[in-house]
């Protein structure tokens, strides 16, 4: 795999095996934004930023580790040189950014069991291309589980944990922040996806139990289902967040990549 250019940007020089500096990570207070962690709020169980140096572990800008900042250490790992993501840097507004080529490249990790009786929050940073190709930004290995990506034979976002797809907002083919929520309200499972801080869609649905560890940028069972374009940060809670954490943490992000909420 070579380096890759997006726009202005361009990739790490080849200089080898390296664990970039964090030297030049973002300074909330230098851009004037309030003091917030993901780290915050409880039951933190992944966090990958694609703008901390430090988390990157690469050859030639492609990418064998991303290591999780949650105290959980649910690192994204692909061992395999071929379908390694590429390290971008200046990818975003000066900030660095993780690319998947679309046919090969994705991670895995383990992040959360699925199961009807588990709550959970999921945020994640993506660029999604409008096409009618699925494209995964999470899936179950082993499974045809789709849990969060774009549909297939249309654009909008969706998920797929039992069932038909649960399809919320059309992606722009820009950076976008979407949001995936499991609440239990008995006798219901609620799902809801929020894209850019603005509710797409929220139903009941009934889950199986999934089980195994999760895939980043693709559906191994599905085609592939590999993610194209650009990924800058994910976040789970293996809780529901109320609304004023969802917020929080949407603010978050989008002061942290420039995008604006609905």
């Amino acid at each position: 795999m070579g380096s890759v250019s997006i726009g202005q940007t361009t990739s790490l020089p080849k200089d080898g095996t390296s664990r970039i500096s964090a030297a030049g990570v973002h300074d909330p207070d230098s851009a004037g934004l309030a003091r917030f962690s993901p780290t915050n709020f409880s039951n933190l169980v992944l966090w990958l930023d694609g703008d901390d140096f430090d988390t990157i572990t690469q050859l030639g800008g492609d990418i064998s580790q991303w290591a999780d900042k949650s105290p959980s250490k649910n690192n994204a790992v692909q061992t395999t040189g071929s379908a390694q993501p590429t390290f971008v840097r200046n990818g975003l507004h000066g900030k660095s950014i993780i690319s998947f080529d679309g046919t090969s490249e994705f991670f895995t990790t383990n992040a959360l069991v699925l199961d009807p009786s588990t709550e959970f929050s999921i945020f994640a940073v993506a660029e999604l291309t409008p096409s009618s190709l699925l494209r995964n930004i999470f899936s179950q290995a082993g499974g045809t589980t789709t849990i969060l990506g774009k549909r297939n034979n249309s654009n909008e976002i969706t998920s797929r944990l039992d069932g038909p797809f649960i399809d919320g907002a059309v992606v722009s083919g820009a950076p976008q922040i979407y949001n995936l929520n499991h609440e239990i309200t008995q006798p219901d499972n609620l799902l809801s996806i929020f894209t850019d801080g603005v509710l797409g869609v929220t139903t009941d649905v009934t889950l199986s139990s999934e089980t195994g560890i999760w895939v980043i940028g693709a559906n191994q069972q599905q085609n592939g289902g590999f993610m194209q374009r650009n990924l800058y940060e994910i976040i789970i809670y293996n809780r529901f967040l109320s609304e004023s954490e969802r917020k929080d943490v949407e603010q978050y992000l989008g002061a942290n990549w420039g995008i604006t909420l609905g």
